[in-house]
């Protein structure tokens, strides 16, 4: 079947859906109830919080470069570019580099350059930055950062001192079953079951309210923070923006794809309406998703024995979803955005942490929950800003993302940059974050 006859066959199950009521949403949240996810059965949690630093044992380096001496790498098909995912001679290249000049050290010092710390929530050790301002004028404003697959906390090292200098006391944590946050022992862990739990640890940390970013999972875990605990949020950031999955938004979602010049701005209208570009990317580049939306722990075995097989798979996302037309190049244009160093230390954490199991499963949890649909469906009421980076996976026009963030203070269209956006554009991000809480806390001051 062709693409298009394909794009109409689920555009028509879409419509018959929403038509039949099938996709109704009934105006409540589920309330987010606590859970155990540690071992064994429910205990008390130690609410203390304990400094945390990474420090690697030098038998775990040695045994990492024991497996990448004996890497066994196929060969590359002839002209296959990036089309047929990460290329032979791009990835010997890698594993040299990692194995003969990656400093490790260095990058370690990197990582401790913050204070961080760990604490038990909800029965698991939740691993988490907490830096405050270097500069400071008026009250200081707290700000959870949340990263998402395939990246860490790693991903905001540059982000973090440019919005540090402006006041806001940053705290990074790792996603339960990312990096070095402690995995989720029991079924059922999804975006919804991380957003409470960040809850809980700004509260820990004394910070009863405060600001919000996120892109990847990191912009859903955020959004349902945002639902779930409006109270204690200023505000909504994200770079991943995703439109409503309500019967109303659907239907114009049907109407962009038949017609989208009539909606989309004339800067966008190259990227193609958003559902069939979704559709698209899915389809072409979604195979990670299927995979680990339904049999993680398989790919997870080879991932976590191999660190060759934990670099490609994990790079090729740096690749495409940094600039899908890098599937298009022989390099991947792996390097034209990120230093190997930088593309490097994420993996380690992956690596060193044991986490490449434990974390594709938060994509089966997020489809087989039955709440996730209720929360992708439901209004955002806090204020939000909006970033659309050009290059990012999917994209939702201003118009389409006001059906689901009710209160858009800012919508911002990017002059560069993709999914990666707080590692491959910091200062872009940065700047469109401040002017966002700039926006806000005026709008506070006016008494608005």
């Amino acid at each position: 079947m062709g693409f298009c006859k394909y794009l109409v066959v689920v555009l028509a199950v879409c419509l018959a859906a929403v038509l039949s009521g099938l996709l109704e949403w009934n105006g409540e949240l589920p309330e987010l109830q606590d859970a155990w996810w540690g071992k064994g059965s429910i205990t008390q949690d130690d609410t203390r919080i304990f400094p945390y630093e990474v420090d690697v044992p030098v038998t775990t380096l040695n045994d990492l470069d024991r497996r990448l001496g004996a890497a066994r790498i196929g060969q590359d098909l002839e002209d296959g570019d990036f089309h047929y995912g990460f290329q032979a001679h791009v990835l010997r290249d890698v594993v040299k580099y990692w194995k003969e000049k990656f400093d490790w050290r260095a990058q370690e010092k990197k990582l401790n350059a913050f204070p961080q710390y760990r604490t038990q929530i909800n029965g698991i050790m939740v691993h988490f930055y907490s830096v405050p301002p270097t500069k400071q004028e008026g009250p200081v404003k707290p700000v959870l950062l949340a990263h998402g697959w395939p990246g860490s906390v790693w991903e905001f090292y540059k982000l973090i001192p440019l919005l540090t200098e402006h006041g806001f006391h940053v705290v990074v944590p790792s996603i339960p079953g990312y990096g070095f946050s402690e995995e989720p022992h029991k079924k059922g862990f999804d975006a919804a079951s991380a957003s409470q739990i960040f809850h809980k640890l700004m509260h820990r940390l004394n910070m009863t309210e405060y600001y919000l970013q996120g892109g990847d999972w990191g912009s859903v875990i955020t959004s349902i923070i945002a639902q779930a605990y409006p109270q204690d949020v200023l505000g909504l950031h994200v770079n991943l923006i995703s439109g409503s999955f309500g019967p109303k938004s659907l239907l114009r979602h049907l109407a962009y794809a038949a017609f989208p010049s009539w909606f989309i701005s004339p800067e966008e209208l190259p990227r193609g309406s958003p559902l069939a570009n979704l559709l698209y990317f899915m389809t072409v580049e979604g195979g990670y998703f299927h995979e680990q939306a339904t049999k993680p722990d398989t790919i997870g075995f080879g991932l976590n024995d191999s660190p060759t097989a934990l670099a490609a798979y994990l790079l090729e996302k740096f690749s495409t979803a940094t600039n899908i037309q890098n599937k298009d190049k022989a390099d991947g244009g792996l390097t034209e955005k990120f230093s190997l160093d930088e593309l490097l230390t994420n993996v380690m954490v992956y690596w060193l942490s044991g986490c490449a199991q434990s974390s594709l499963r938060l994509y089966k949890e997020n489809m087989v929950n039955p709440h996730h649909q209720a929360y992708k469906s439901a209004p955002i009421k806090v204020p939000a800003g909006l970033a659309n980076f050009p290059h990012e996976i999917f994209f939702t026009p201003e118009e389409l993302a006001r059906d689901r963030y009710l209160d858009t203070v800012q919508y911002t269209t990017m002059p560069r940059g993709g999914h990666f956006a707080a590692l491959e554009e910091p200062e872009l991000l940065a700047q469109d974050f401040i002017s966002f809480v700039e926006k806000v806390e005026e709008r506070k001051r006016n008494g608005k």
